[in-house]
């Protein structure tokens, strides 16, 4: 009868200890992974460097820095808190947002990068299927974030 009753009342139709694991696994991925998405961007504004004037590159890597330990620091409250209590919409919704604001923070970067005239579209085209590709791997517990992202 619970298992029923949880389903009924469930946003997506699944029980609410699956939808917990899922939101839990997504927690997980991005608060193991701070670090290295970090030393991507690290990466990609050093390279970046190569062709772009290096204030323009030290902005967009504190904006992309923000909002890395922004998440970072929205996945560790949640694996902090209760599991029975939380409102596990609002925390989807809250990590979908992150992720539009991680795939809008890397938008200057590519913009910048593709509009040099020196042929560099292969390095903004390497670096937009890197980042797709982290957030794909990363996200795929929320298939929504994985889309925005």
């Amino acid at each position: 009868m619970r298992a029923a009753r949880e389903k009924l009342t469930s946003s997506s139709g699944l029980e609410r200890a699956f939808e917990y694991q899922l939101a839990h696994s997504y927690a997980t991925n991005h608060s193991q992974a701070a670090i290295v998405v970090m030393a991507l961007a690290a990466v990609v504004a050093g390279t970046a460097t190569y062709w772009v004037p290096p204030s323009r590159v030290v902005g967009w890597f504190i904006v992309v820095a923000c909002v890395i330990g922004l998440r970072h620091a929205s996945v560790d409250r949640f694996l902090k808190s209760d599991g029975d209590t939380l409102n596990l919409d609002r925390w989807r919704r809250r990590f979908v947002m992150l992720d539009v604001m991680f795939a809008c923070s890397w938008i200057p970067a590519i913009q910048v990068i593709s509009g040099i005239e020196q042929g560099k579209n292969a390095f903004a085209f390497f670096v937009t299927l890197i980042v797709a590709a982290v957030t794909t791997m990363l996200s795929a517990p929320i298939p929504l974030a994985v889309y925005v992202g």
